[in-house]
Order: C-alpha cells, then sequence, then structure tokens
C-alpha cells in the first residue's frame, strides 16, 4: 500500500511540478488518471480486457484525452500496455498490481 501512496504522489507531483498550468486543469488530469484507471479496473474485475480504443468510450474523454492519461499512468509504471503490432489501438490495457488492490480497497470501502 505505502508504494502505491508514493507512486501516486509521485504523479501528483509531476502534473503539479508545471507552475504555467492553471490548478483546475491539474486537477482535472488527476480526475481523469482516477477516472481511466476505476475504468480499467471495473473492466478487469467483470473479466474483460480494456483495449486503448475503448478507453473513451467507456469514460466519456476524449481520445486524445483518454491517451494522454495513460501515457502518463504508464510513465508512472501505474499500468501497463500489451502493444498490438497491427493495430495500435487494439493494444490492451493492464493496471499494475499495487494500482488493482488499492482500487479494490477504494471499491470495497465505498460499498460498505
Amino acid at each position: 500500500m505505502f508504494g502505491m501512496r508514493a507512486r501516486a504522489a509521485s504523479f501528483y507531483r509531476r502534473f503539479s511540478g508545471n507552475r504555467s498550468s492553471v490548478e483546475s486543469e491539474r486537477e482535472m488530469l488527476v480526475a481523469d488518471a482516477i477516472l481511466v484507471a476505476q475504468a480499467i479496473h471495473a473492466r478487469a474485475s467483470a473479466g474483460e480486457a480494456t483495449t486503448l480504443r475503448q478507453l473513451h468510450k467507456i469514460t466519456q474523454l476524449t481520445q486524445p484525452e483518454a491517451l494522454k492519461v495513460v501515457a502518463e499512468l504508464e510513465r508512472a509504471n501505474l499500468l501497463s500496455i500489451e502493444h498490438d503490432v497491427h493495430d495500435a489501438l487494439e493494444s490492451t490495457v493492464i493496471l499494475d498490481d499495487a494500482m488493482r488492490v488499492s482500487l479494490a480497497q477504494i471499491a470495497r470501502r465505498n460499498a460498505a
């Protein structure tokens, strides 16, 4: 759990470190990252894989926004992408084990 908090803090610092951006834009990027991670987790919990092509449809983000968030989450080592050599948008997005565990714990707390 501590490792996950450290990664999340690092991820947030990456966004908040840019002083030229507006505070609401940074908050939106973090909110989008949470939205994407929760969507991937929900599909994985149901036994379904998530591709890059599906992300904007299941999160209501634009495709460029969803891809930007995935790139940042991948850089922060919170998820990985299994690349499809024939169609990049058919690449599968997989949450890191620590991220998966943390999201499951959050879901259990919210359900209680």
